[in-house]
């Protein structure tokens, strides 16, 4: 009985190490489906909105496929939000900052109409084109109890109102799920660069295996004037560190005793260069960001 209890303890606590370890996976993981009021507000957010299947199924409904979502041309999608004809809610839907001409904002028509039990907003693709993402705000009066038909990716204060915001009002499972993945992926052009990266290795990787071919039998079978000293040199060359073709350079610069880095990772070494990051200088590699969101102005009632 003893060595039965003792090897429950030792498996129980090698079970709450392996939680402990396996913690920071889970939360990286699921920060990665959060939205951004998830990921940056204040209390944290253990299972995200997009992680829930629940919130699949109400997904699905919403958008012309089930899976990926859309709206084509002359297509509408309604969304049902419960609540009694005290104060109609108001929709939109939200215009790019700056834009002079917004296809999706100026090709979708929103409607707003009572329904029994509840509100109905309907917006329709009054475009030719189809559209991946339509994004909606709905004003929903805080004196009535809210039940979206999919949680918001969004909720302010405004006024009287709840500011309720999507990204996408019609997502389909995967794209309400996969969300963040779609837009990185669509946020610059991956697929070009991974091709380009495995391009580059692959001819680099076998260009250098044939000439290091070449250049082995010629050491090892062909005799000829200066063959250990080419052979020596070859195996000095090895033995530098690659690091060291990356070291910094002196200039007449000012800087720490006239040191100037030269390569984007010692940037961090220069006082100049760091009090410039940190007050969001033009110079820096970095775009500034706000976390507070711009203002969305848009077509709706």
């Amino acid at each position: 009985m003893r060595s039965k209890a003792a090897r429950l303890i030792v498996h129980l606590v090698l079970l709450a190490g392996g939680g402990v370890m396996a913690f920071p996976f889970y939360w990286m993981l699921a920060t990665s489906f959060k939205s951004p009021q998830e990921a940056l507000q204040a209390e944290p957010v253990w299972v995200p909105e997009r992680m829930k299947p629940m919130n699949w199924l109400k997904a699905a409904r919403l958008g012309d496929s089930p899976l990926f979502g859309g709206l084509g041309p002359g297509r509408s999608v309604a969304l049902f939000f419960p609540g009694p004809e005290a104060k109609p809610p108001k929709a939109l839907v939200p215009r790019s900052p700056g834009a002079f001409f917004d296809p999706v904002a100026d090709g979708t028509r929103v409607e707003v109409a009572r329904g029994e039990g509840g509100w109905w907003v309907r917006l329709t693709n009054t475009g030719e084109a189809g559209f991946r993402r339509v994004p909606l705000v709905v004003l929903w009066p805080k004196e009535v109890p809210l039940e979206p038909p999919l949680p918001p990716d969004a909720r302010r204060s405004q006024g009287e109102y709840w500011r309720l915001e999507w990204v996408n009002a019609v997502p389909g499972a995967l794209g309400y799920v996969f969300h963040n993945y779609l837009e990185a992926w669509d946020a610059a052009p991956w697929g070009r660069y991974f091709f380009v990266s495995f391009f580059t290795a692959s001819v680099q990787v076998v260009v250098g295996l044939f000439l290091a071919a070449l250049a082995a039998f010629a050491l090892a079978r062909i005799p000829f004037p200066g063959k250990e000293a080419v052979f020596v040199l070859v195996l000095a060359t090895m033995m530098v560190p690659g690091r060291s073709s990356s070291s910094p350079t002196t200039s007449s610069s000012p800087g720490w005793a006239g040191w100037t880095p030269s390569t984007p990772s010692s940037s961090l070494g220069s006082p100049r260069s760091s009090a410039s990051s940190s007050c969001g200088s033009s110079t820096s590699p970095f775009p500034r960001t706000s976390l507070t969101p711009p203002a969305l102005t848009g077509r709706g009632t």
